[in-house]
């Protein structure tokens, strides 16, 4: 993966400044990317393992199927929260996509069929640090 260098970054290092902390930052981060990149070609996912799986699911399924069900108590039963369980589950018991993909076993184990909505932590940049420039 190439490093990605702004024309400011190659400007202070030029300049003879290439100590700078903006730089370091940059540099820490595409190693970081560089790093995690190199880790799932190599089959390794990083995150939380997920609770749910095709056997769970399933009992999921058939206990919200029943319209007598209270959803926290069939939760409690799976060791899930209700939340993971309407990640996976309609309130009639059909699969959601989420829950679909791991009938399908084409979800990742260690993720629950959804994206990221925010960029990874070395890529974020926080607002409120250029407030008072």
């Amino acid at each position: 993966m190439p490093l990605r260098i702004t024309a400011r970054t190659a400007y202070s290092a030029i300049c003879g400044a290439p100590h700078t902390a903006e730089f370091e930052r940059e540099l820490i981060a595409e190693r970081t990317m560089a790093g995690l990149a190199a880790a799932r070609a190599r089959g390794r996912m990083g995150g939380r393992p997920r609770k749910m799986d095709r056997a769970t699911l399933m009992m999921a399924m058939s206990a919200m199927a029943d319209r007598k069900a209270v959803a926290a108590e069939v939760a409690k039963r799976l060791n899930l929260t209700t939340t993971t369980l309407y990640t996976y589950v309609n309130g009639d018991g059909t699969p959601k996509a989420a829950g679909q993909a791991v009938l399908d076993g084409t979800h990742r184990p260690d993720a629950a069929g959804k994206t990221r909505s925010r960029p990874p932590p070395a890529l974020r940049r926080h607002s409120n640090a250029t407030a008072g420039a």
